[in-house]
């Protein structure tokens, strides 16, 4: 029987302690991701210097298998389990949109994908970059998608449809960013996370849901999704 190539569109990846803020990425050493324990014992993030909410995981810890980090690994791993390709998806990183201060936000996102390049260089045609935008400011979106798809060859663009700032993916604020996925001929990965804290107004949010949900279904039978052939 012949075999049928498989493709990961939900592969994680994580940068090893320190690289984000390692030169040239300086400017957001103290922002970077890690772990502590609290003051029950439990292992939580902390991410752009802001604690998180403490979330179980299964193993007790926020440690990645070694081919969330060592591309060679990676590759290894995808050839074992017969992947021809895989989508790299942050794992830390689904923190970002949460974060208050706008500056740390664009600071990171574009550490972790200048991360992300050298990860995926190790195979660039197996390991696709999916670039992390920041939710924070459709101008740095804009400009942090340019650059990634075209000076670092990314296949797609990777955002949260929780509420940012009491604006979902729904939003008209958004448009700009989806002509620019179709111009660029990259599609949008959508990305939920557990339970981060991404909307400043809840209460605003609430108001906005119904038709900000009407606005995305009507673009949506109007436009045809960008996409790679």
């Amino acid at each position: 029987m012949p075999r049928i190539p498989a493709i990961d569109a939900d592969g994680h990846v994580q940068e090893p302690r320190g690289r984000l803020g390692a030169p040239p990425r300086r400017a957001v050493r103290g922002y970077a991701p890690r772990t502590v324990r609290d003051e029950r014992g439990r292992v939580r993030q902390v991410v752009g210097g802001e604690l998180k909410p403490y979330i179980p995981v299964p193993a007790g810890d926020w440690q990645i298998p070694t081919g969330g980090h060592d591309p060679k690994q990676r590759l290894a791993d995808m050839t074992a389990r017969a992947s021809s390709d895989r989508c790299s998806i942050p794992r830390s990183g689904c923190f970002f949109a949460g974060l208050e201060r706008a500056d740390v936000q664009v600071a990171l996102c574009r550490a972790y994908n200048d991360w992300l390049h050298e990860f995926c260089g190790a195979d660039a045609r197996r390991l696709l970059g999916i670039a992390l935008v920041p939710q924070c400011d459709l101008a740095e979106a804009l400009g942090e998608a340019r650059r990634c798809v075209r000076e670092l060859g990314f296949r797609g663009v990777m955002m949260r449809p929780n509420p940012v700032r009491t604006r979902t993916l729904g939003d008209p604020y958004w448009d700009p960013l989806w002509t620019l996925l179709e111009d660029l001929d990259v599609p949008l990965a959508v990305q939920r996370g557990a339970r981060p804290r991404t909307c400043r107004s809840r209460a605003a949010t609430a108001s906005r849901t119904s038709r900000c949900a009407t606005s995305a279904r009507t673009r949506t039978n109007n436009r045809s999704p960008a996409r790679r052939s």
